[in-house]
């Protein structure tokens, strides 16, 4: 058994897991998955070793993603926590300012954003609007949901090739 050999077994599984360890890790030990492989024992033995010790750090990345709302934004954060609490302040910020706006004549209206999932929920947010004069807080609160979303970056910083 080579040390590359487990090293290049620990890559794929993580790359074929998205950077999940423990997903990686529940495939070393499903035998249905190991019977498909050309793996020795020893191999998945140092594999298992290999992600056990690894280091993936995780960091989240908010992002306000609709044109309407003004420049596109995004913000790291080093726990989902810290993201979520940052993407709820957001949210309330936009649902807040949305809320206010006047309402175009549904008959008028036009989509005019380069993105269809914009263009979508301003159509939903004007039905939920009903005819009122201005977008109110459930529409407020429906585009905010919509453009502001979390995001998890993982990165590997520990499984190298030998």
């Amino acid at each position: 058994m080579t040390q590359t050999t487990a090293h290049q077994i620990a890559q794929n599984l993580l790359a074929e897991t998205d950077g999940n360890i423990q997903s990686a890790l529940y495939a070393l030990e499903d035998g249905a998955y190991l019977a498909t492989q050309d793996w020795t024992q020893d191999e998945v033995e140092e594999a298992h070793d290999i992600l056990t010790k690894t280091n993936i750090r995780r960091s989240y990345v908010i992002r306000q993603k609709f044109e309407s709302l003004g420049d596109a934004c995004a913000e790291m954060f080093e726990t989902i926590s810290e993201a979520e609490t940052a993407a709820a302040k957001l949210r309330d910020e936009i649902t807040t300012m949305v809320a206010g706006w006047d309402t175009p004549d549904p008959d008028d209206y036009v989509a005019q954003f380069s993105s269809d999932e914009e263009n979508s929920a301003w159509e939903h947010a004007l039905m939920l609007a009903d005819g009122n004069r201005t977008y109110g807080r459930e529409a407020g609160a429906y585009i905010a949901d919509e453009a502001v979303e979390i995001a998890e970056v993982v990165e590997n910083q520990n499984i190298q090739i030998k």
